[in-house]
């Protein structure tokens, strides 16, 4: 039973079965319901239904598609910008969308939008199998190569018949199929815990905070008809609501979330909550065309899903992620060991939700503690660890030997193990050997001295004061990623600048703020003015620093007019000297 995947002749038996029911095209991918019926009819035995033959065709001349489809992806990605992580969103390198559906016979040809960023030499046709809500359907064959395509929620699926939720993209549809599914297949499921599940986001509260572009909530006739067919099942968990009537129920709703205790009859009288006439006629004309679910037995927002997500974003798979992190039917170790991440974390909260093994290894608070501090202080370390899918405790060993690497080599060299590990090969894991050895090389490159420091012997400012000039691209890269500002920004040209002799910039450390200093020779080439001096994120800097960086640019104009006046009397005293020799050497003339 377990080894018939691995038939080599089971594309070959699939299609010929298959088209029994129609002429099967030798491009697009196949797959769904057909493919994974025909599969358990071998396994199980049995009557499995063949409805259609659902052929997924990535068309490329829908680049911006009107279709109200959900946006769907296979995985999460961290977005920021380097410096300071902003949320978790959709992976936009997988992403794909519905944009037309066409039948032919037995034929349904869907075609799908693939973001444009998307390009492989090799179509790997899994990401569609991701955006399917059922465990049973996630299985195609991609007929360019007739090759089968699986996740291993489907291979589960075959072994033990257990129906699950795999996605809710489209959460009042998936809760109508789900007694379908159950009689075409004669499956098991825990009902209770999906139809919990496929409420949470049928909620007001948790609808608005959703993604319209990845989250569909409304259906047509269709699934209408279908959901009073299993009217007498799906009653105890939700009712039947007019689209006009359901619209009307959120709004106000997103416009400020927290009014979701004020009572309806009390918005009705705030003209806040007035809607105006050509909304509600819009509204009306979709009324007994387009429907959705409201929930019943779970109409309250579950308090674990959406403290996890308060903070972070709300969209299908971080949902979905917070959800299969705190059911009850899971390892009741496992279970805790995500607890113990979600309740005491906010960056390996991230990692937990976007890479569902980051918790499954040996790990104490302490470290999740350890790992939480290193990241806040070097947010690209958080980059790296979703990068290299890492878990917890492969990401404390990589933080230690971060914190190892700064302590040997300063934390000035923190771009460039960034530089390093974003360029690197996802096959080769960061250890502190491997790091360290590139991290020799990439000094050698960028730690030369663009311009010469200038030498102060007489500053006379308290201990706890430190001053660098940055005058090598390691140490522009380091104050840049420090201070969250562009001086390792190439755009803006500082190496260049520096070099000039132009432009001079300073950092200034105190023990509870750091400042840039940037400073201009002005067009006299006379002395230097200050252009701006600036803290973290190009915040305006403390009176006190700006106070050192006066007696700084005074200092240094001082020291370049005593240098060169020094210059000027040294050369004086040369000619001098070489007028001396010239008139020991000169004999006098007579002039007549």
């Amino acid at each position: 039973m377990n080894n018939v995947l691995e038939k080599k002749s089971l594309v070959s038996e699939i299609l010929i079965e298959l088209s029994k029911y129609d002429n099967i095209p030798s491009s697009g991918f196949l797959a769904g319901g057909a493919v994974a019926n025909t599969i358990l009819n071998m396994v199980w035995g049995g009557n499995y239904p063949i409805n259609d033959l659902d052929i997924f065709i990535e068309d490329k001349g829908y680049d911006s598609p009107s279709s109200n489809a959900p946006v769907r992806t296979n995985s999460l990605n961290i977005e920021g910008d380097g410096y300071m992580v902003t949320k978790m969103a959709y992976d936009t390198n997988t992403t794909y969308q519905i944009v037309k559906v066409e039948r032919d016979g037995y034929l349904n040809n869907i075609y799908i939008r693939k973001n444009s960023s998307l390009s492989s030499p090799k179509t790997d046709y899994e990401y569609i199998l991701n955006g399917f809500d059922f465990n049973c359907c996630q299985v195609g064959i991609d007929l360019t190569t007739n090759i089968l395509i699986y996740t291993e929620d489907f291979k589960s699926f075959l072994e033990n018949k257990q129906l699950e939720v795999t996605a809710i993209y489209t959460p009042a549809h998936t809760a109508i199929r789900l007694f379908k599914k159950m009689d075409e297949l004669n499956c098991f499921c825990n009902v209770d815990s999906c139809m919990e599940l496929l409420s949470q986001p049928l909620i007001v509260e948790n609808i608005v905070r959703m993604s319209r572009r990845s989250f569909g909530i409304y259906f047509g006739s269709k699934y209408k008809d279908m959901y009073m067919k299993y009217y007498s099942k799906l009653k105890e968990y939700f009712s039947l609501i007019k689209y006009f009537d359901h619209k009307k129920s959120t709004w106000g709703y997103r416009s400020n979330p927290n009014d979701a205790v004020i009572p309806e009859s009390v918005k009705w009288l705030n003209p806040k909550y007035t809607i105006p006439t050509e909304v509600l006629g819009n509204w009306a004309k979709y009324n007994d065309i387009i429907w959705s679910l409201t929930p019943k037995k779970y109409n309250k927002k579950n308090e674990l899903i959406f403290g996890i997500l308060e903070q972070l974003s709300f969209n299908p798979l971080t949902f979905m992620g917070a959800y299969n992190l705190t059911k009850n039917d899971i390892n009741k170790k496992q279970k805790f060991k995500a607890e113990l991440i979600l309740k005491n974390s906010h960056f390996s909260k991230m990692l937990c939700l976007t890479n569902n093994q980051y918790h499954n290894c040996d790990f104490d608070l302490s470290h999740i503690q350890y790992i939480d501090k290193m990241v806040d202080s070097e947010r690209w370390l958080l980059y790296i660890i979703f990068k290299f899918k890492m878990n917890a405790q492969e990401s404390y060993n990589f933080v230690k030997s971060i914190n190892k690497l700064f302590n040997s080599d300063g934390e000035w060299v923190s771009p460039l193990l960034q530089k390093s590990l974003l360029s690197r090969n996802i096959l080769i894991k960061p250890t502190y050997e491997n790091m360290k050895q590139e991290l020799d090389k990439e000094k050698e490159k960028y730690s030369a001295n663009i311009i010469e420091p200038i030498v102060f012997d007489d500053l006379n400012l308290p201990y706890d004061i430190k001053i660098k000039e940055l005058t090598s691209e390691l140490n522009m890269r380091w104050a840049g990623n420090k201070l969250k500002n562009c001086i390792n920004n190439d755009a803006q040209n500082y190496k260049l600048k520096i070099a000039s002799g132009k432009t001079k910039i300073f950092v200034i450390i105190t023990p509870n703020n750091m400042s840039a200093l940037e400073i201009e020779l002005e067009d006299n080439q006379l002395m230097f003015r200050m252009i701006q001096i600036l803290s973290y994120c190009n915040k305006e800097t403390t009176e006190y620093h700006k106070t050192i960086g006066n007696l700084l640019v005074n200092k240094i104009n001082k020291k370049r007019f005593t240098d060169g006046y020094d210059k000027k009397i040294k050369s004086f005293g040369d000619i001098e000297l070489l007028n001396r020799g010239f008139l020991i050497s000169l004999k006098e003339i007579v002039v007549s």
